[in-house]
C-alpha cells in the first residue's frame, strides 16, 4: 500500500471527502500530508519491533514497508488524527487519537508476545 492510499483512507475516516470522493481543500490538506504520514510510519515501524534504520518517504507514491495489517488497520487512524489536529478539528482528532492508540497498543502487545490470562494474545 502507498502513502497516498493511506491518506485517502484517513480522509474517509474523518469525513473530509465530498459525495464524489474528492477531498475538499485538497491542495491545502495535502501540503503537509507526507510529513504527517512519515511521523506515523516511523512510529509504527518501531512498534512492529523493527530495528533497521527508520524508513524515509520521498513521495506519496512510496510503498510502505510495514505489515499489511498495520498499514490497513492502524496507520490510517494515526494519519487521520494528525490531519484533524492540523485542521483544528478537535472532535475528529480526539476520536482518531483514541482509536489509533487502542489499535497501536494491540499491535505492540502482539509484537512483544504478551498473552492474556486465558493463553491468547491480548
Amino acid at each position: 500500500m502507498t502513502a497516498t492510499q493511506v491518506f485517502n483512507i484517513a480522509m474517509n475516516l474523518i469525513g473530509y471527502n465530498d459525495i464524489n470522493g474528492e477531498i475538499s481543500g485538497e491542495a491545502e490538506i495535502k501540503k503537509n500530508a507526507l510529513v504527517k504520514i512519515q511521523m506515523i510510519y516511523q512510529e509504527l515501524f518501531r512498534a512492529e519491533g523493527r530495528t533497521e534504520t527508520l524508513p524515509v518517504l520521498s513521495s506519496m507514491n512510496d510503498e510502505l514497508k510495514l505489515n499489511d495489517d498495520t498499514v490497513r488497520d492502524v496507520m490510517p487512524y494515526g494519519v487521520a488524527m494528525l490531519m484533524a489536529q492540523s485542521e483544528g478539528d478537535g472532535d475528529n482528532q480526539s476520536l482518531m487519537a483514541a482509536l489509533y492508540n487502542q489499535k497501536k497498543a494491540r499491535l505492540t502487545r502482539m509484537e512483544s508476545g504478551i498473552t492474556d490470562i486465558f493463553g491468547g494474545e491480548s
